[in-house]
């Protein structure tokens, strides 16, 4: 099969994007695991976007890209372990909010990632400007997908909610 240079091009950003998360996300498990904290990463995201406001099962799933019912097994444990709590919408009762609990607020606000992760390194090692420049590529690579408006909206909202201290410690 011959591939076009475009073609081999997308398939090596694709491979070094996968990469950095592959990465990046060990070095969470590395740090749950040292610190003794019970949760999958699906869990601490799901908590760290519930730190922000109350969602629904669904919108949880449109979200983190997942089918609704993938998510039944970590919000059931999530709610078991007593971090988040299932409620009622008094306007519409077949909606059924989530939310942190008092003791899922506390577990995130007990979690500071630590700077000195192999990602936080390799981008300190690029410098202040090329660091910029590849959010910025990156972006704009998301704006152009599907939803991409959306996701960069909701991401900026947790930045900002971060900036400003309207926020659980650990966004």
């Amino acid at each position: 099969m011959n591939l076009t240079d475009e073609q081999i091009e997308v398939m090596e950003i694709v491979a070094l994007t996968g990469m950095v998360t592959r990465l990046a996300m060990r070095s969470l498990e590395d740090y749950f695991n040292a610190n003794n904290i019970q949760l999958s990463q699906l869990q601490y995201g799901i908590m760290r976007t519930l730190s922000h406001a109350q969602l629904t099962q669904s919108e949880l799933s449109r979200r983190f890209s997942l089918d609704p019912s993938t998510l039944v097994a970590t919000l059931s444990s999530l709610v078991r372990k007593g971090y988040v709590q299932r409620e009622r919408d008094p306007k519409d009762r077949r909606r059924t909010p989530l939310s942190l609990t008092h003791e899922g607020k506390a577990l995130l606000e007990s979690i500071h990632m630590p700077n000195d992760t192999p990602l936080h390194s390799s981008l300190t090692a690029l410098g202040e400007e090329k660091a910029r420049q590849l959010r910025d590529l990156l972006r704009e690579i998301i704006r152009n997908m599907p939803n991409g408006d959306d996701m960069l909206r909701d991401m900026q909202a947790r930045i900002q909610a971060h900036r400003t201290g309207k926020h659980s410690d650990s966004c």
